[in-house]
């Protein structure tokens, strides 16, 4: 008697739309560079540089589109990050992935694009950190750069689940430079120096992102 055929598991394909939940954690990190132009012309010209830094938690959206071949998938994505930080701000990015099967459930994959963040924001906190300063030295700006759009790099991956579910874990980091030049009130402990000092910035933003998320496959 002939023995029963195997049944065999039909392969999955990972072609076709998705959406996504994710929440993770953001670290965001600014930079300024500043020439303090002071009242009175002898102290002015004055180089400082500035920093500030925030962690936060973040909650995100994402879609895209996957098309395979072979080992390969890949195609577009967006999606927005929300975030309470006061330096980036709530983040849209626009992009694309692709990567490789390393098993037919597990998809490695590098992503790219552009995402658009605040840069030098009016909320944020920076600290002095010249030489002859100290924390004590800080200044919460009142102009900003405005929101300005960068590129950002990631790498990740993604396990299928049964049925059209997935969970996914990846990382991006993402950089805006910018420029303003505010009037400020510092506290420097001197009495021949007036208070209003012009501030000429230089700004960089930085984003390092860490997503943990579930995928449902349309």
């Amino acid at each position: 008697m002939a023995s029963p055929l195997a049944a065999t598991a039909e392969p999955l394909s990972w072609t076709g739309p998705w959406v996504g939940v994710t929440a993770g954690v953001r670290r965001d990190v600014g930079a300024t560079g500043s020439r303090l132009i002071y009242v009175d012309p002898l102290l002015s010209g004055h180089q400082h540089q500035n920093q500030s830094a925030v962690t936060g938690g973040t909650l995100g959206f994402s879609a895209g589109y996957d098309v395979q071949f072979g080992s390969f998938v890949g195609g577009p994505i967006a999606g927005i990050d929300f975030s309470r930080s006061r330096l980036a701000g709530n983040i849209p990015y626009f992009g694309a992935r692709a990567g490789f099967l390393a098993t037919d459930r597990i998809l490695l994959f590098v992503t790219g694009g552009i995402q658009s963040m605040q840069n030098a924001p009016d909320t944020a906190i920076w600290y002095q950190v010249a030489p002859f300063w100290n924390d004590l030295f800080r200044h919460d700006f009142g102009a900003k750069a405005g929101r300005l759009w960068g590129a950002f790099v990631g790498a990740g991956a993604e396990y299928r689940l049964a049925g059209n579910w997935s969970v996914t874990a990846d990382y991006s980091y993402a950089q805006t430079r910018g420029h303003f030049n505010d009037l400020v009130s510092l506290p420097v402990p001197a009495p021949a120096v007036a208070p209003l000092v012009r501030v000429n910035l230089n700004t960089t933003v930085s984003t390092h992102t860490f997503r943990i998320g579930v995928k449902y496959r349309l």
